[in-house]
This record gives structure tokens, C-alpha cells and sequence, in this order.
């Protein structure tokens, strides 16, 4: 699936979503706004929607070395459960959910320069996507749904790592601590799995009748190999807290916690220290003599928005 629909969620970085058309369009290997800002399509089909002024350092966000750990981890089917749970919150709030209309909140009635009305459909968005594993498979759970799957990571490496293999989704680069580049409530599903939020944008960009999926580590999630390896604590009252930072603008409708034991041999648990933030701070991984039972805890909670 090209730009050539999926552009008309998006919104010029430069211009801002309050631009009159703020949307994109596409103009050979390019996207295009109406006011001449362009930005290249790179050969595995990402967009990177970072201003130009904001352009930030290869290493700002998951390095290289930590994006292929976490795949070769993911890949192993350790967090396929959560990613099912997942899928299956989200699907049913489509199934629930009003029919869409192919019209994105303030998009004038005759479409946009060069890709007319964006396509009836619901865009899904990953904000903090990585390496794509979870977006990726909510988007095959919801192939027969009219869908424009979108992950969003300040990573290129992560970007590009997606893009790559999950050649259906729409992948870009830019900042998820700042301004999303999609427009006014065009948003159907949010996702934030393990990532940062940012509750003002997450409100701004999300349809009146969305679901923010939010994924925290319930408070003994890798006990055991917490306890012998160099990974981050979980902070305290995690839930509490961002169910607070988040109430401003959203209500919890719902709240799932799924816990299960995972046996893993001391490559897997290279691979799981090795995708995490402590991997960035050079920490080494204590070699292990045998497989580590231990158990894992996911809190999903569950958002509308208010009013």
C-alpha cells in the first residue's frame, strides 16, 4: 500500500494542523503540502516528517543494536499474548464504532490538492512503534477491516527497520514528545506500548469516539531477571500515575491485566536486556548458566476521550 491514499491523514509539519488544507499529498516520490513543503519517500517506504530544524541526532531514540534485539526477542513469541490482547481491545471498538465516512474532521468538502478526499477508512496509529512488531500484527488481525495502519518513532532506525517488513503500514519519522503529524481527530486506535506519552496531542489527534491503548509492566513483570541483570526498576504507583497525567483529557473505560510465565534460555535474555534503555547505558548482560523462569505482567488500560 503506497502514499498515495494514506497521505491525506497526515499533516505538513512546517504548516501545522490549523493550516487551511493542513494535509498531504503525493507528487511522484515525494509528499507534497499545499504551501510547496516537500518531503522524501525513502526507498523502504518510510517519510520522515521531523522539521528541518528539529532534526535530531541518528542515536536520539532506540539504537540500531537495540531495535534488532528487541525483533530477534519479539520474534520469539514471548509478548505474542499481549499482542493479541491487543488486537482483540481493538477490533472490538471498531466492530462497536460508528461507520467511517472517508472524511477527516476539517477537510473541505472538495479534498485536497493532487489526492482529492481522503478514502473512507480508520487510521490506526503507534505512537513509539520501534521495529514495528505490534502494529504489524494488529494490522493483519484487521485485514478485513478498511484500516490505515500508522507508527510513528523518533528512531530512523527503528522506522526504516519497520517500513522494511511490514510493507502495508505507513511508517514515519517524528517526535512523539511533540506535535503528531496527523490531523484534528483522525485518529480511530492509538497505541502506546512501553512508549512516552504526550496526553495534549494524543488528545488532539484522536476521533471523538477513539481508544487509547496504553501498555505499562505490572510491578513484578521479569522479577527474576530484573534481579540478576542491569535493567531499569519499575517506578512505583505506575498505573495510579498515568491514569492522573492522562485524566485531564481522558477517561479510563477499561482495564485488562494479563500475567503468564515465560521460561527463557540466555539468549532470549541477551536479546530482552538488550532492547532495553539500560542496553544504551552500555550495561552488560550477566551470562546466565541455564534458562530463567520468570514471571510477566502487562496493565493494559483503556481511554476515551473527554467530552
Amino acid at each position: 500500500m503506497g502514499w498515495e491514499s494514506a497521505a491525506a491523514w497526515l499533516v505538513c509539519p512546517h504548516c501545522g494542523p490549523d493550516s487551511a488544507p493542513a494535509g498531504l499529498f503525493t507528487a511522484g516520490a515525494t509528499l507534497r503540502c499545499a504551501d510547496g513543503h516537500t518531503f522524501d519517500v525513502a526507498a523502504d517506504g518510510h517519510v520522515n516528517l521531523l522539521p528541518a530544524r528539529r532534526r535530531l541526532p541518528d542515536m536520539v531514540g532506540d539504537s540500531k543494536a537495540m531495535l534488532l534485539a528487541r525483533r530477534r526477542f519479539l520474534d520469539g513469541g514471548h509478548y505474542a499474548p499481549l499482542s493479541e490482547a491487543l488486537n482483540q481491545l481493538a477490533g472490538r471498538h471498531l466492530a462497536n464504532a460508528a461507520p467511517a465516512s472517508g472524511l477527516l474532521p476539517g477537510a473541505p468538502a472538495q479534498g485536497r490538492p493532487g489526492g482529492g478526499m481522503p478514502p473512507p477508512g480508520r487510521a490506526i496509529l503507534d505512537v513509539g512503534c520501534g521495529e514495528g512488531y505490534y502494529l504489524g500484527r494488529l494490522q493483519h488481525h484487521l485485514a478485513r477491516w478498511p484500516i490505515y495502519p500508522f507508527g510513528v518513532d523518533v528512531s530512523k532506525a527503528g522506522v526504516s527497520l519497520a517500513a522494511r517488513r511490514h510493507r502495508g503500514a505507513h511508517f514515519v519519522v517524528a517526535d512523539g514528545s511533540a506535535r503528531l503529524p496527523f490531523a484534528t481527530g483522525s485518529v480511530q486506535v492509538l497505541l502506546s506500548v512501553f512508549a512516552p506519552r504526550h496526553p495534549a496531542e494524543f488528545g488532539r489527534v484522536l476521533a471523538s469516539t477513539g481508544l487509547l491503548l496504553v501498555v505499562i509492566p505490572t510491578p513484578d513483570h521479569l522479577r527474576e531477571v530484573r534481579a540478576a541483570q542491569p535493567m531499569l526498576e519499575i517506578e512505583a504507583d505506575k498505573e495510579r500515575r498515568i491514569v492522573e497525567r492522562l485524566a485531564p483529557g481522558f477517561h479510563l473505560t477499561g482495564t485488562t491485566t494479563l500475567e503468564y510465565e515465560l521460561s527463557l534460555n540466555p539468549t532470549a535474555v541477551a536479546n530482552l536486556v538488550g532492547m532495553t534503555p539500560g542496553a544504551r547505558r552500555g550495561r552488560q548482560v550477566a551470562p546466565g548458566a541455564g534458562d530463567v523462569r520468570t514471571p510477566v505482567g502487562f496493565t493494559l488500560l483503556a481511554f476515551g476521550p473527554r467530552g
